[in-house]
């Protein structure tokens, strides 16, 4: 484990989330954002696929 990212880190936050416009986003959007962020920090990516996760090979399913 590359210990990354702390535990507190990679819990779900439901905390609003504010937008660099000022707005307030809340709820299950508001912990979407959160955890990309998140990812964003830890590994340079705001969306994370595991190539365990998808119907086709990780080639296939990256150019389709």
């Amino acid at each position: 484990m590359h210990h990354l990212l702390s535990l507190e880190e990679i819990q779900i936050n439901f905390n609003p989330f504010i937008l660099e416009t000022g707005k307030i986003v809340k709820g299950p959007l508001a912990a979407f954002l959160h955890h990309c962020q998140i990812l964003n920090k830890g590994f340079g990516y705001h969306l994370f696929i595991s190539n365990s996760t998808t119907d086709r090979e990780l080639e296939l399913f990256a150019n389709y």
